[in-house]
């Protein structure tokens, strides 16, 4: 199983930590010992394991992880097989091969360390729309299955704590002298609690399933491994912050319809604020989740967002950290806030609503017909990600995202297509051809979180 350089004490070890010695994984008896009939993953699931996680699977061969993965589910067809992957797993290459974790038969999901990096760099001050492009290429490259079941943190034992990295002095290079003597100052505890609960905020609201690193929620502090590996508090936890993640996991029990199953969306994504929503459709409505977190120590309007949240439900907020007191129920775009988030939910009928239907749903429609299409600049990426049908008919006025726009012509319907293009800010023209008709109003808008918004009449 092991690979001697020199019998007894010269071996093959992990990063030559000589206290762990290399195995050879596809020696036959050594897979056996692992996956066979009663090998070690069958044992340990048939004793009651809901399934396992993989410590660095970068570093286990595909034959290997086949046969656990099988394994597993012979046992238990509902084991969770889980590996650590620090990167979009979809497209992960290790050691020259391009692996295939998420293609069946191997990983039901990851660790998300790519959500992590983009909460923390956008609190950190990172453009907001590279926040945007990361869950949303997470979303849009994992399996659905696999998204949902995504392990999302904000810290684990390979790193430092939340709050260290959100109000503490950056580590970089330093050695462990220097990371055992820190402590956080009163304000930098200050300016990191209120970084961590918007943090958490969006940790819980995002695609997947939030990870607690036991001791974040009592507020622990601590730089790398092993100072992020204190006991925990008993009796001197943050009261104040147990009690925001409390309202955090009954909000996810609240919501687990939408949370559980919903599709993502980036609302807005500019200068200090992001605006993301959650949503879901049933035959009768659409339930949708809007989170809006400005990280700045300012009052941001949020007027600017242009966000519809018309009727909108306060579940949860940063009451403290408002400018101006907070009903429960309130028209939402008029509110400021200061380093501080909120959760609102709506529910609106479906037949009032754009409805997002997929674009083979459209081409079905009793009343519509696909003539002609959009005009999309040279080089652009496209992929249609979702249609909007308004059931409206002449003299009435369409309620858009953009405005009120009544139709010009009896029997046209206005529809809304939001495309993925995938470019930086800008703004492209484009037109369709409907009937023979160029339509000169008809402008590609490329927002800040990457998606477009095309209008284009259909006959």
């Amino acid at each position: 199983w092991y690979s001697f350089r020199q019998w007894p004490d010269s071996y093959d070890c992990w990063w030559n930590f000589d206290t762990l010695p290399n195995v050879q994984e596809t020696n036959p008896s050594y897979d056996a010992y692992i996956n066979g009939k009663e090998g070690i993953v069958r044992k340990w699931l048939a004793a009651g394991a809901s399934g396992w996680r993989l410590d660095v699977a970068d570093e286990l061969p595909d034959p290997f992880l086949d046969n656990l993965t099988a394994a597993a589910k012979a046992q238990r067809p509902d084991a969770l097989v889980l590996g650590e992957v620090w990167e979009d797993a979809s497209n992960k290459t290790a050691y020259g091969v391009r692996r295939r974790y998420l293609l069946g038969q191997q990983l039901d999901t990851v660790m998300n360390y790519p959500f992590r990096d983009a909460i923390l760099g956008f609190l950190l001050g990172g453009d907001p729309r590279n926040f945007a492009e990361t869950v949303e290429s997470i979303c849009e490259n994992y399996p659905p299955q696999c998204l949902r079941l995504l392990m999302n943190h904000i810290g684990t034992h390979d790193t430092e704590r939340a709050l260290t990295i959100l109000g503490g002095e950056p580590a970089g290079n330093r050695g462990r002298e220097w990371q055992a003597a820190q402590h956080l100052s009163p304000e930098q505890w200050e300016t990191g609690l209120k970084r961590l609960r918007l943090a958490s905020l969006i940790q819980y609201l995002l695609p997947g399933v939030p990870c607690l690193y036991y001791g974040d929620e009592a507020g622990m502090e601590g730089y790398r491994d092993p100072f992020n590996r204190a006991c925990y508090p008993w009796g001197r936890e943050g009261q104040n912050l147990l009690t925001w993640y409390k309202g955090l996991g009954q909000l996810r029990a609240q919501e687990k319809g939408i949370l559980g199953q919903g599709s993502y969306r980036t609302l807005f994504a500019s200068g200090n604020l992001l605006a993301f929503e959650r949503f879901v459709f049933t035959e009768t409505t659409r339930e949708s989740l809007t989170v809006v977190v400005n990280r700045s120590s300012r009052p941001q309007s949020v007027l600017k967002a242009a966000l519809d949240m018309e009727d909108g439900q306060l579940l949860l907020a940063l009451l403290d950290l408002l400018k101006i007191p907070v009903a429960r129920r309130h028209p939402f775009p008029i509110i400021s806030l200061r380093r501080g988030g909120q959760t609102l939910r709506r529910q609106q009928p479906a037949d009032l609503l754009q409805r997002q239907r997929p674009l083979e749903a459209l081409e079905q429609h009793q009343h519509f017909q696909m003539l002609g299409g959009v005009l999309l600049p040279g080089g652009l990426r496209e992929k249609l990600l979702l249609g909007v049908v308004v059931h409206h008919r002449l003299g009435q006025r369409l309620l858009l995202r953009t405005g009120a726009q009544p139709l010009p012509k009896q029997g046209q319907y206005l529809i809304h297509i939001e495309v993925d293009v995938r470019q930086r800010p800008g703004r492209h023209r484009g037109g369709v051809d409907a009937g023979g008709e160029q339509l000169p109003h008809l402008i590609l808008h490329q927002k800040a979180s990457f998606v477009t918004n095309f209008f284009f009449l259909i006959i």
